[in-house]
């Protein structure tokens, strides 16, 4: 698991599939989506590229990445499009999104290339008396011909082809923004809203057990979960809203940590030790060690102001830290804040 894709946001983006032992750009793919792409996922053999743009239909692109070579398009919805999976059993494409899900069955085969100007032609799901339309933020297949969907109420949809099959019920507390499915092990995770990654028996949707994140950046209040994926062990690896990155098994073990909300602002190198400060819109201000070979390490945290007030007409509040700034003896640390005042720090 050494390629990866990233996608951008610009009048006529860019996807960028990288190597990430060299950091080295792969390919460049680039000419068909407008304004942002908002999505991709590989296929289960490596070769193709699917990619959702921000367009008025949302569409689809596929590629043959390695030789850059877009293979077909196909419109997805006038509704935003929030994610994309393409299953390891039959090759189906799901997307989910704004009060959307629909199906491309049989995109791919094991052994059959994609052929260029392929027509794809999605199929929107059905649910029946079952469930409801409403957003839908994450998905994952857990067997042939059976996908989870997860959805803004709480629920998981399960899916037997393009027919809802059984809905789990208040499975978060809120919505569902992240499923993964470690198929070795026959297991499904799921995050949301809630802080909280629960692991369910994929083949029946037994619940198994579960653990809730208490982030620091949030006070040790939930940090709400955006992403799933392992590692190479199969332990689980937890993405937050914060930008922290959490390893999951009995319990939760930070890996990763940053500032929890918005942009980072200020900036600081310490005068002679192996330290900097930083500080951003989630009004926290951080020390770091930064020792060469050893990574960094969050040694210290303060908030610039206990209560901070509301800016009108602003999604800052007087807290926000806009510079930080050490003394020439390394001994106190000053910052400002976007309303204007500044405070030393010991």
């Amino acid at each position: 698991k050494r390629t990866f894709a990233t996608g951008e946001i610009g009048k006529s983006p860019k996807v960028v599939v990288w190597d990430s032992d060299s950091m080295k750009a792969l390919a460049v793919l680039q000419g068909f989506h407008r304004r942002a792409v908002l999505a991709c996922c590989f296929s289960p053999c490596g070769e193709y590229l699917a990619c959702v743009g921000a367009d008025n239909e949302h569409s689809v692109a596929l590629y043959e990445w390695r030789t850059e070579t877009l293979l077909a398009t196909y419109k997805g919805d006038r509704e935003k499009i929030l994610a994309i999976n393409w299953s390891p059993f039959d090759g189906t494409i799901i997307t989910t999104g704004v009060k959307h899900i629909k199906f491309v069955v049989g995109a791919w085969a094991e052994g059959k290339k994609i052929a260029k100007a392929t027509r794809f032609r999605p199929k929107k799901a059905v649910l029946g008396s079952k469930g409801k339309w409403q957003n839908f933020y994450a998905a994952a297949f857990v067997g042939s011909n059976v996908c989870v969907v997860g959805a803004k109420g709480g629920q998981l949809y399960v899916f037997k082809g393009t027919t809802l099959s059984t809905v789990v019920s208040k499975a978060h507390v809120g919505k569902v923004t992240a499923v993964f499915c470690l198929h070795d092990h026959n297991v499904l995770i799921t995050g949301g809203d809630d802080g909280v990654v629960s692991f369910w028996k994929a083949s029946d949707m037994t619940p198994l057990h579960k653990v809730r994140i208490d982030s620091p950046s949030l006070g040790g209040r939930p940090a709400p979960v955006s992403s799933i994926t392992t590692d190479s062990k199969s332990k689980a690896l937890v993405g937050t809203k914060c930008g922290e990155v959490w390893e999951i098994s009995d319990q939760a073990r930070m890996l990763v940590e940053a500032h929890g909300k918005g942009e980072l602002w200020g900036l600081a190198v310490h005068p002679s030790a192996p330290r900097i400060a930083t500080g951003g819109d989630d009004g926290t201000l951080r020390l770091w060690a930064v020792e060469s070979g050893k990574g960094r390490r969050c040694l210290a945290r303060a908030r610039m102001v206990e209560r901070p007030a509301a800016i009108t007409r602003s999604s800052f509040n007087t807290g926000c830290v806009r510079a930080v700034g050490f003394h020439p003896g390394g001994e106190h640390l000053a910052a400002g804040t976007v309303a204007g005042e500044v405070a030393p720090k010991p």
